[in-house]
């Protein structure tokens, strides 16, 4: 199952289930400045990081999100794997971002640590990706991605993001298509077309990268039927 980004059409990213908008409890826990924008329907989005770990009730509110944003066969599973990585991991080895608008949660990207034993380059998954049916088609997945890479490449932090789903969507945002030999993935990927990196170093070029040996994901990721 590829979960970190499902297309549906030419367009854009829709989704068949409809359901209320998830509510953001309270804003204690929201820590990088956020960037305000106006979309065409007059919204305004704010992107936010989210301090390590979210309160309960937070996490609660992203894991119906993404329940809701992939319907009912692929939901329960990507909501559980992003409370699992919100739950699980060590807070240095996660960011996660998430777009309101009037106090509401409607789209949540998250990024955690991707290892290579046997290479120094620091690197982080992006996914999954959910954007709430009623906000699709307004731009505000790539706003929010966009949001999260320029958060990572301003902390210095960061060398190498990588992610696994539609090549046309995430190379909108600067990502390019690699194979497993240039950076391998934790697991066999059933389509390998889906495997794409960007750099977020300057003296780091994705088309002449090359990382030997294997690579680790956390814990929540760590599962055959993510890839």
């Amino acid at each position: 199952m590829m979960i970190f980004l499902r297309r549906t059409d030419s367009i854009g990213f829709a989704f068949t289930l409809s359901y209320s908008i998830t509510h953001l409890p309270h804003f204690a826990h929201l820590t990088t400045e956020g960037r305000h924008y106006r979309n065409n329907n007059t919204d305004m989005m704010k992107y936010q990081r989210l301090s390590n770990p979210p309160p309960s009730e937070t996490i609660s509110t992203i894991q119906n999100l993404f329940q809701t944003t992939f319907g009912t066969e692929e939901g329960e599973s990507v909501g559980t794997l992003s409370a699992n990585l919100m739950t699980q991991t060590p807070s240095n080895d996660l960011f996660v971002f998430v777009a309101t608008t009037n106090d509401e949660i409607v789209g949540c990207i998250i990024f955690s640590r991707l290892s290579f034993p046997e290479n120094r380059t620091r690197a982080f998954l992006l996914g999954p990706v959910g954007i709430h049916p009623n906000h699709q088609l307004k731009g505000i997945g790539q706003g929010l991605i966009q949001f999260g890479i320029e958060t990572l490449r301003q902390q210095q932090q960061v060398d190498l993001l990588v992610t696994y789903g539609d090549p046309k969507y995430y190379g909108k945002v600067g990502f390019q298509s690699v194979t497993t030999e240039i950076i391998p993935s934790p697991w066999p990927l059933s389509q390998p077309l889906g495997w794409q990196a960007l750099s977020l170093n300057g003296d780091l070029d994705v088309s002449k990268l090359l990382i030997t040996g294997s690579s680790l994901c956390v814990k929540a990721f760590d599962k055959k039927e993510y890839w």
